[in-house]
């Protein structure tokens, strides 16, 4: 989850694609726009995908170090604090970075638009999101992992989900202090405060369920397969990215296209499976309060994603049809 579950963001499905800043229109690039948009098309594009490349490899990094340090027992009470910091510190040094390596003209567009400390936190939910994928990972499939789903469900946990959650709820800290402060200075249209919202009622919810999950050390199935979801949020950065960039539409639809099937498969389904669990094993849930939060937490989270994926298809079939339209005229 964070900053990725934007309601904007599969909203924006075709930013880049219709005409922005008289540049694109569907599949056309008209008169002196051609030369513009051939400059963005190197430059800015090359340095999202580097630099979204690297945030793969450190999420992949903090991921594998969350892991092993779980595997050990290593620092069981200091992990809060300790990734609170690293999170403020690494977020503070992608705004710097990004600042002075990013191309002049991504900059001064994402200047305009107020975008640059939003560039910073897609950057963290990239490595977060990243790394929260290896964790489910090596959670469900690792060696020498206990199975999750063989006893009660309320019992399940291990060492890794204590590390795992730690690090996550640090990071969705982090990440609402940004969001409340992007709130704070929010001069956006109605529909962007809704965004953000959003994001911020997303945050806190996470934040005290996962919380309660720590104290109670219980449901580590149930957060196993949540953290699973975030499989699909480096794409959807990628593409937040890449629109910055003004990548070519093409590049936009393919990334928009294995999105879509990714938010499917480790969204939608994976949300029905775990309907299914909660439906066939509810006696397994423990005590009323926790099974409550559970299910609350389930159904708000589950709908949010549905109601996202619905926004996807509709944007999608918006999209084709009018390419369709553009080819034919």
């Amino acid at each position: 989850m964070g900053r990725g579950e934007v309601r904007g963001e599969f909203g924006g499905w075709g930013e880049g694609m219709p005409e922005e800043d008289g540049e694109v229109h569907g599949v056309h690039v008209q008169g002196h726009a051609r030369a513009a948009h051939a400059q963005w098309v190197g430059g800015p594009v090359a340095f999202a995908y580097a630099w979204f490349g690297a945030s793969l490899v450190l999420g992949a990094a903090v991921g594998g170090a969350v892991v092993r340090g779980g595997a050990a027992g290593v620092g069981r009470r200091v992990t809060y604090v300790g990734a609170v910091a690293l999170g403020a510190g690494l977020l503070a040094l992608a705004h710097a970075g990004g600042q002075r390596a990013m191309p002049e003209g991504m900059m001064q567009r994402l200047k305009q638009r107020r975008a640059v400390a939003e560039f910073a936190t897609r950057t963290m939910s990239v490595v977060h999101s990243t790394a929260a994928s290896v964790w489910a990972a090596k959670v469900l499939w690792g060696e020498g992992q206990p199975d999750l789903f063989a006893g009660p469900l309320h019992e399940a946990w291990s060492p890794m989900i204590r590390r795992a959650l730690e690090a996550s709820v640090a990071y969705m800290s982090v990440d609402l202090c940004m969001s409340l402060r992007q709130a704070w200075e929010s001069r956006d249209a109605a529909a962007g405060r809704l965004r953000v919202a959003e994001d911020i009622a997303h945050h806190v919810v996470t934040i005290v369920a996962q919380t309660w999950a720590l104290g109670h050390a219980c449901y580590g199935a149930f957060v196993a397969l949540l953290l699973l979801t975030e499989v699909t949020t480096p794409l959807l950065n990628l593409r937040w990215f890449l629109s910055q960039a003004k990548a070519p539409p093409a590049q936009l639809l393919a990334v928009s296209l294995i999105l879509m099937l990714g938010f499917f498969v480790f969204r939608v389904l994976n949300y029905s499976y775990m309907a299914w669990l909660i439906t066939t094993r509810s006696h397994e849930l423990g005590e009323p309060v926790g099974a409550a939060l559970l299910v609350v937490t389930f159904l708000l989270m589950a709908g949010l994603n549905f109601y996202w994926m619905g926004i996807m298809v509709r944007r999608a079939r918006e999209m084709r049809c009018e390419t369709s339209s553009a080819i034919t005229h």
